[in-house]
């Protein structure tokens, strides 16, 4: 019986049964069941995803690569968050621009000020042709 996903997160060791290597290494083909905390893994992986406890044919983890991978994976992560905030920015900004010029042409009152303005400059335009000088 495995332990849940919440007991590997919370770090917690596995009961004090021990396995061998054949019995992580085998148990369904091409994953590895972790002897920490039993998950399993995908063949390959170096360390269990889970509590990061070194697959037992792997001859331990380098701490310092799974440093470099951890700075690695933050970073993507933040500039990942930060691209998501600006396109929803974005997206709230466009919104509201949508939002206000519908809100805008509905409005009676910028309807009427709409065509005053329109009138004037129709009048104005008549104006400037009455007051050109014929040739």
């Amino acid at each position: 019986a495995g332990r849940t996903m919440a007991d590997c997160a919370k770090g917690e060791p596995a009961a004090a049964k021990q396995t061998s290597s054949k019995d992580t290494s085998d148990d369904v083909e091409g994953q590895w069941s972790c002897s920490a905390c039993t998950f399993m893994n995908a063949a390959g992986i170096a360390a269990c995803e889970m509590c990061s406890t070194p697959h037992p044919d792997s001859g331990g983890v380098n701490s310092d690569e799974l440093a470099k991978q951890d700075e690695a994976l933050a970073k993507a992560l933040a500039e990942s968050e930060e691209w998501h905030a600006t396109e929803q920015d974005t997206e709230v900004k466009f919104s509201q621009a949508v939002d206000g010029a519908i809100a805008e042409s509905l409005d009676p009152w910028k309807q009427a000020e709409n065509e005053w303005a329109a009138v004037e400059m129709r009048q104005q335009g008549a104006q400037a042709k009455e007051n050109r000088p014929r040739v």
